[in-house]
C-alpha cells in the first residue's frame, strides 16, 4: 500500500441552482446523548473465516486486488494495469482540502491516470474545524474485468472511522463474493452490505453505536452496457445526459428518508418512531428516548439504531442499460455535501460545461462541482459551515 497526499500519484512498488428538497438539509445526527497493511502479492484464500472477527483479520491480510477470483487463480497475482485507489482519514487537513488517498497495484495513479480513464474524483473536507473529513471513496479497476466505484458519507462522532472501515472492507467482500463471479450481482451486493454490518457490530476497532455511514456503489463489467448500483442512505447516484445541447440528470437512487411510508412502517414495527425536528428533517428515535436521532432510515453502523429503532443496512438495487437513443454523458456518485444545494439537473449542467474539443474532462468537472457545492454552503450559512463534499464522475465511452 502507498499513502499519498491527495491524488498526486505514486506506486505501490515502493512499499493515492434548482430547488432541492428541504428534507436533505443540515445535520445527519442530532447531538443528543486503520489503514490495513497488506502486501500487493498477498494471496486470498478461497474460503473466508466464518467468525466476523476472523473475517476482519482475513481481509486485512489480503489486498483488494488479490480478493478477485481471477487473482486467486494466479496465486494472488493480477493483470498488469489493475489498481485500487481509496481515501484515508487524516486529522490534519484544511477546509476544502482533498482527502489523502491510498493506492494498490503496480501502476502510478494520479489525476492524469484517472482523467485518461474518464474518471474524476474529488473528496473535500468541509468547513468544520473540529472534525475530520468523514466522507470516503474507493475506485477499483480490474484490467479486462470490471470497475467498482464507491462513495461513503460518515455521520456521528466516529463517522469517519465507520466510513473508512466500509471503504476498506466492503469492496473486498463484493469482489470475492461467488455470486458476483456467477453473474448474480444483486445478491452479491445485498450479501456484502449485510456482511459489512455484521463486521461493524463484531469489531472493537471502531465505535459505531451512534455513528455510521451511507454507502453507494456502482459496478460495471468491462464491455457490458449494464451499470449496477446499490445504496443505503442518501449519497445519490445519477446518470447525466445531454440531448440537443440540453444537459439533464436522472437519479438512479432514492434517498432513504424516515418519513417515506414503507420506511416509517418498518421503523415503527421495530420499536422506533419518526419525529419532525422542527427545522428540516424527520428523524428516527427509539420510542420514548432521545436517540439515535438519525435523519435517514438506512445506514451502515449505527448499531443502537439497528438494534432498537429499525435502522437497516439493506440496499436498494438497480441495474441500468447504458444503450439506446439517449445521449449518455457520464454517471456520478456524490455525497450529500453536493446534493444539499445542487439537484441532478444542475449537476449535469455543471459537468457538461467542461468539454475540450467535444470531450468531457472529468477531473475538471469534479473539481468544479465540488467548488460550486462549497460556494452554496458558504453563501447559505454565512461562511459558518460546509459539509464534506465527495464527487466521483465516470465519462461514458465515446463522450
Amino acid at each position: 500500500m502507498n499513502k499519498i497526499k491527495g491524488l498526486i500519484g505514486g506506486s505501490t512498488s515502493s512499499s493515492g441552482g434548482n430547488v432541492v428538497s428541504t428534507e436533505r438539509r443540515r445535520l445527519t445526527v442530532t447531538q443528543a446523548g486503520v489503514e490495513a497493511s497488506s502486501s500487493k502479492n498477498a494471496s486470498a484464500s478461497k474460503s473466508q473465516p466464518e467468525t466476523q472477527r476472523g473475517l476482519i483479520q482475513f481481509l486485512k491480510q489480503n489486498g483488494t486486488l488479490s480478493c478477485a477470483p481471477s487473482a486467486q487463480k494466479q496465486g494472488g497475482g493480477h493483470r498488469r494495469g489493475s489498481f485500487a485507489v481509496g481515501s484515508v482519514t487524516s486529522d490534519a487537513q484544511d477546509s476544502f482540502e482533498d482527502k489523502n488517498v491510498i493506492t494498490e497495484g503496480e501502476e502510478i495513479v494520479n489525476h492524469e491516470t484517472l482523467r485518461k480513464m474518464g474518471v474524476g474524483i474529488r473528496c473535500k473536507k468541509g468547513f468544520k474545524p473540529e472534525a475530520p473529513n468523514q466522507d470516503s471513496f474507493s475506485f477499483i479497476h480490474m484490467e479486462g474485468e470490471f470497475d467498482l466505484y464507491g462513495v461513503f458519507d460518515g455521520h456521528g462522532v466516529f463517522g469517519h472511522d465507520v466510513s473508512n472501515f466500509v471503504r476498506e472492507f466492503l469492496p473486498k467482500l463484493f469482489i470475492s463474493d461467488p455470486n458476483r463471479e456467477n453473474g448474480n450481482i444483486k445478491q452479491a451486493m445485498i450479501d456484502s452490505f449485510k456482511k459489512i454490518q455484521q463486521m461493524i457490530e463484531a469489531t472493537t476497532q471502531i465505535d459505531a453505536r451512534t455513528s455510521g455511514t451511507t454507502c453507494t456503489i456502482a459496478y460495471r463489467v468491462h464491455g457490458s452496457n449494464e451499470l449496477h448500483v446499490a445504496h443505503c442512505g442518501d449519497s445519490r447516484a445519477v446518470i447525466l445526459y445531454e440531448q440537443k445541447g440540453k444537459p439533464f440528470g436522472v437519479e438512479l437512487t432514492a434517498d432513504h428518508k424516515p418519513n417515506l411510508p414503507a420506511e416509517r412502517k418498518r421503523i415503527e414495527a421495530a420499536g422506533g418512531c419518526v419525529i419532525f425536528d422542527g427545522f428540516y428533517n424527520h428523524r428516527v428515535f427509539k420510542r420514548g428516548t432521545v436517540y439515535p436521532g438519525l435523519n435517514m432510515s438506512r445506514a451502515m453502523g449505527d448499531t443502537i439504531g439497528h438494534r432498537e429503532a429499525g435502522i437497516v443496512e439493506t440496499p436498494d438495487y438497480k441495474v441500468v442499460k447504458l444503450s439506446g437513443s439517449h445521449d449518455y454523458v457520464a454517471f456520478a456518485l456524490c455525497s450529500d455535501g453536493v446534493w444539499e444545494f445542487i439537484d441532478s439537473n444542475e449537476c449535469a449542467r455543471i459537468v457538461c460545461r467542461h468539454k475540450v474539443d467535444g470531450k468531457l474532462d472529468p477531473m475538471a468537472a469534479a473539481e468544479d462541482l465540488a467548488k460550486q457545492s462549497w460556494n452554496r454552503w458558504m453563501e447559505d450559512t454565512g461562511g459558518e459551515i460546509s459539509d464534506d463534499i465527495t464527487v466521483v464522475i465516470k465519462v461514458m465511452e465515446g463522450k
